[in-house]
């Protein structure tokens, strides 16, 4: 870089500025028939523009925060499990996926709630600025366009990478997306609105086409929608292995001593026995909690999920500092059973898996009324729901069990 592109760079993390200093020959090579001293213009712009965004973008790709740490955020690669991804009968480890990316060139990468399609795609953006590969990687979180009045998604992403004073023109970020010099990541596309979510589809699609240098991998959970996606190769995120759930466990920033016991019993008999549950890392998580209160995980499955629900909601009574917390309604455990109950029974009987904000607010209220519980504002309960019990996640727009069996369990009670 020059000394005044340098200055101008000043304050940029290193590897922002290899990954910029890398895509500037990729846009060169592919500028076509423009004048030199306009592209070599364009480039200046595009680096200097561009900075602000990436060192906010790697720096929120690289802490990120766990159900075991909701308090502080940690560091993803220190914490990161690899994966491995399926498309049809094709099964491939995420660094020989990533060391890919130009054979397949336009991806989506599914997966359910806990999966780790986020948290791999993340993954997949920190590789990418530790080797660029003369592209720069731009990390959009797709649900941010649901509060716009416009949902146009390159203006948005050109509005928030120009951040810095605006010097990057629109057809100077053109120009980085024909030649190849951006590679779009965009997580979350079931978090688009259902009213806007064809139209953003189309869009996707029509990038695509419109610059087909440019690398794209799109992660959601799974949509019959994007079998009709020409071009784009359809990955699934797979379940653990019992060898990745042993690394999980012992990149989980708590107790060594609990951590080895459950290791212990994890390689011995409890991933056979509960693997549907060890095979997600949101699940392992969870029952590494219930192993901290009851020092092993019942064989009988009622009584696990019973203990699983007291573990959770213990959890901002526990002794360690990381989960002192309090519950936002207040509410004494056999309380909050009883709605619990009613909430799980009443979304059973109307074969109600996943809800909208407004469909979770109606049971919630019709649970309260029938247990005969007065609050302030049922938020709290629903805050509780998701943050102190960790029953309930968001999942794009909608709000689904953390697994399917919780609510199946807790019905009977009702």
């Amino acid at each position: 870089m020059s000394d005044v592109l340098s200055q101008d760079l000043a304050g940029t993390h290193p590897l922002i500025k290899d990954a910029l200093s890398a895509f500037a020959p990729t846009i060169r090579k592919n500028a076509g028939g423009i004048a030199r001293a306009l592209v070599d213009r364009a480039v200046a712009n595009l680096q200097i523009g561009f900075a602000p965004y990436l060192n906010t973008s790697y720096a929120r790709c690289k802490s990120v925060k766990t159900l075991l740490s909701k308090d502080r955020p940690l560091d993803l690669l220190e914490l990161y499990v690899h994966l491995s991804l399926k498309c049809k009968s094709d099964t491939i480890t995420d660094d020989d996926f990533i060391g890919s990316l130009s054979r397949y060139n336009r991806i989506v990468i599914t997966g359910l709630a806990g999966s780790g399609k986020s948290l791999f795609l993340k993954y997949l953006t920190i590789c990418r600025f530790n080797n660029p590969c003369g592209t720069i990687p731009v990390f959009v979180e797709l649900r941010q366009l649901n509060p716009l009045t416009s949902k146009d998604l390159l203006t948005y992403i050109h509005t928030e990478c120009a951040s810095a004073g605006n010097k990057v023109t629109y057809q100077q970020f053109e120009l980085a997306l024909q030649s190849g010099g951006i590679a779009l990541f965009l997580d979350g596309f079931d978090e688009i609105d259902f009213s806007h979510r064809d139209a953003i589809s189309r869009q996707i699609l029509g990038v695509a086409t419109k610059y087909p240098a440019a690398p794209i991998v799109v992660s959601s959970r799974p949509d019959d929608k994007f079998g009709a996606w020409q071009n784009f190769y359809v990955f699934t995120v797979c379940p653990l292995e019992k060898e990745q759930v042993l690394e999980l466990i012992e990149k989980i920033d708590y107790d060594s001593d609990l951590k080895k016991h459950f290791k212990l019993a994890v390689e011995r008999e409890l991933f056979k026995s509960h693997r549907s549950f060890l095979s997600s890392p949101l699940l392992s998580s969870i029952m590494l909690l219930t192993y901290e209160q009851f020092a092993e995980i019942p064989t009988k499955r009622h009584i696990f999920y019973e203990e699983a629900f007291n573990a959770l909601f213990k959890r901002h009574d526990a002794t360690k500092a990381q989960f002192v917390r309090k519950t936002y309604a207040n509410l004494a455990l056999d309380d909050f059973r009883s709605f619990f109950a009613s909430f799980c029974a009443f979304s059973y009987f109307d074969e109600k898996f996943s809800f909208l904000d407004q469909e979770l607010d109606r049971y919630v209220d019709q649970s309260l009324k029938f247990n005969r519980i007065s609050l302030k504002t049922q938020s709290n309960i629903i805050k509780d729901l998701r943050e102190c019990v960790c029953m309930l996640q968001q999942d794009g727009l909608h709000n689904t069990f953390v697994h399917r069996s919780f609510q199946e369990y807790s019905a009977p009670h009702f």
